[in-house]
């Protein structure tokens, strides 16, 4: 994950404005534990494009794992209006709130 989390910031870096450099790592640092280095990527990819549904899913996921479950879910209503499959969203949901207890 470090690899990956370095190499986007290299794409990143070359491109600001693509997408998906910021996606990605925002990806890579929700699986990292790094739920607020991925909340910036993911607010910085929506930033860019605002019409994909994906970035608005995985943001869900890194406001769950940081306990913010209200924002996770207006996220997640985003996601689907935006065609992303909510069960999809809604499992990894699920299994984070279940390592939580």
């Amino acid at each position: 994950l470090e690899e990956s989390i370095a190499d986007y910031s290299v794409v990143i870096e070359r491109d600001p404005s693509f997408l998906g450099g910021y996606h990605g790592r925002g990806l890579a640092n929700t699986q990292a534990g790094l739920a607020e280095a991925a909340l910036a990527d993911l607010n910085e990819a929506i930033l860019i494009d605002e019409s994909y549904g994906p970035t608005y899913a995985a943001r869900a996921v890194a406001n769950t794992l940081l306990g913010r479950d209200d924002e996770a879910e207006q996220d997640i209503e985003k996601a689907v209006s935006l065609g992303h499959d909510r069960s999809v969203v809604e499992a990894d949901i699920a299994a984070i709130k279940e390592q939580r207890q």
